[in-house]
């Protein structure tokens, strides 16, 4: 599951222009946080 999300990440930042990196970065982490504390079974937290 793990692997899985982290290859969903990499090729999600493939496609994201350098400007717009950081802001990405957080909407990612964000998004992830929320899935982890919805399921509770990512590990991330």
């Amino acid at each position: 599951m793990n692997n899985f999300i982290r290859i969903l990440i990499n090729n999600f930042l493939k496609l994201i222009p350098i400007n717009n990196f950081f802001p990405s970065i957080f909407k990612i982490l964000s998004l992830i946080i929320k899935l982890d504390l919805a399921t509770g079974d990512l590990g991330i937290i």
